[in-house]
């Protein structure tokens, strides 16, 4: 379970990000998803590279 979580946190974190932002119902919700997303692609991307740096 732990190998799968570290794998698809980025799927995890923006599924329960959508879930939770969809709830509270604000207009244009779908502008914060996006943006979110690409944070935490930019962050998993950063973390990839420094690993392959070491």
């Amino acid at each position: 379970m732990k190998k799968y979580f570290k794998e698809w946190w980025t799927a995890y974190a923006v599924g329960i990000f959508s879930g939770l932002i969809t709830s509270i119902e604000l207009d244009y919700w779908w502008v914060y998803i996006l943006i979110f997303s690409f944070l935490i692609f930019a962050i998993d991307q950063y973390f990839i590279k420094e690993k392959m740096k070491k």
